[in-house]
């Protein structure tokens, strides 16, 4: 790595300067009372004019050494500041997204539109209402099929892939919750009205059921929005009208910033996670728990699950973003019980608890 380069290059530099202009301090402190006639009978002439022909490359050469650090300096200075003016122009790119957002909430008796980080708190209100209103179709083809998908290679390759990163730790109940998060987030994240609908289906046609995902998408569109049932309109404002326009520009600028902070080299890990903290800390609990949905569902596994597809150079390991900058740290235990963040990000140092054996030897390769 780079920083690690630059650290070998000043130490030689560091150590060279000092040599240089110890040995010619020496010299001329020497030559000094030489000349003055201590030593100076068993001094031959030759051996004098070695020494002043000596002194003056060894300070230059001091000189070179300390100058090329101060250029050094300076240039990482530079590199420095040039890094943050882009990163917090950055942060306050995301942070501006967040603050226009806007949404007319569809469970008030009037129109009403929030704002801001109030949005996220509506995500999570509706995904709830969404994933409990659609369980009983879940749980019906849980008991007669025991299965969502339209054949057995379309779920061995979705189990396989989540396999490949929870290891044991995913069982068939874990599975079958990460599949349900997957739909009922992608209903929400898209909407149901009519151009939601033909997105979800022809994104479920390839892998569920039709008889499950049409089921599930008819219940979401009979539900409409509370205050247009009221009105004498009735012209069916979806409740389930989707956050496409404000989540997908939001989550790809989000991805931006994190991977520029990854992608440097001259700085270290412990300063990257200090400039991501700055970011996280800017985020509520709603907004951290919209993205760890997102970071569940076919969207948003880029981001650790499937990190190999991030196409930043660096290992798998180092790619995944979620755990090495711990970006859902301040969810709390038990804020989803039906599937914890911390039963699939295990390595994530949530709040409140303490870094184990397994995160310690993951925060090592990132030194």
């Amino acid at each position: 790595m780079e920083i690690e380069d630059n650290k070998a290059v000043s130490g030689i530099m560091r150590f060279g300067a000092v040599v240089a202009v110890l040995v010619g301090a020496g010299l001329t402190f020497s030559l000094f009372y030489k000349i003055n006639g201590i030593n100076l009978k068993s001094t031959s002439d030759s051996v004098i004019t070695i020494s002043i022909g000596l002194i003056g490359p060894l300070f230059s050469l001091g000189g070179f050494f300390l100058l090329y650090l101060t250029l050094q300096s300076q240039r990482e200075n530079f590199q420095k500041e040039r890094f943050e003016n882009n990163l917090f122009e950055m942060i306050k790119s995301n942070r501006q997204i967040v603050s226009e957002m806007e949404y007319e909430v569809p469970d008030d008796d009037e129109p009403r539109v929030v704002k801001g980080h109030k949005i996220f708190v509506r995500i999570e209100k509706h995904f709830k209402e969404a994933y409990n209103d659609c369980s009983i179709f879940f749980d019906k083809y849980d008991k007669v099929e025991n299965d969502y998908f339209i054949d057995g290679s379309k779920r061995t390759k979705e189990y396989n892939l989540l396999k490949s990163y929870l290891g044991n730790e995913l069982t068939d109940e874990m599975f079958r919750k990460i599949i349900r998060v997957n739909m009922i987030y992608l209903c929400i994240f898209y909407g149901v009205s009519k151009n939601g609908k033909e997105i979800l289906s022809k994104d479920f046609e390839q892998v569920y059921k039709p008889s499950l995902y049409n089921e599930i998408i008819t219940k979401l569109q009979n539900k409409i929005a509370d205050w247009d049932i009221r009105s004498s309109r009735r012209i069916k404002i979806k409740y389930y009208g989707g956050h496409q326009i404000r989540l997908g520009h939001y989550f790809r600028n989000y991805f931006a910033i994190i991977n520029y902070v990854n992608k440097q080299d001259f700085i270290d890990y412990n300063q990257k996670l200090d400039y991501v903290k700055h970011l996280r800390s800017q985020t509520s609990t709603y907004e951290q728990f919209t993205f760890f949905l997102n970071s569940l569902c076919s969207l948003g596994r880029i981001w650790e699950i499937e990190a190999e597809k991030n196409n930043e150079v660096g290992s798998t390991i180092d790619k995944r973003l979620i755990t090495k900058y711990n970006l859902i740290k301040n969810l709390p235990e038990g804020f989803f019980p039906l599937l914890e963040p911390s039963k699939i990000y295990k390595l994530v140092h949530f709040e409140l608890k303490d870094v184990d054996d397994e995160k310690k030897k993951i925060l090592d390769k990132y030194q």
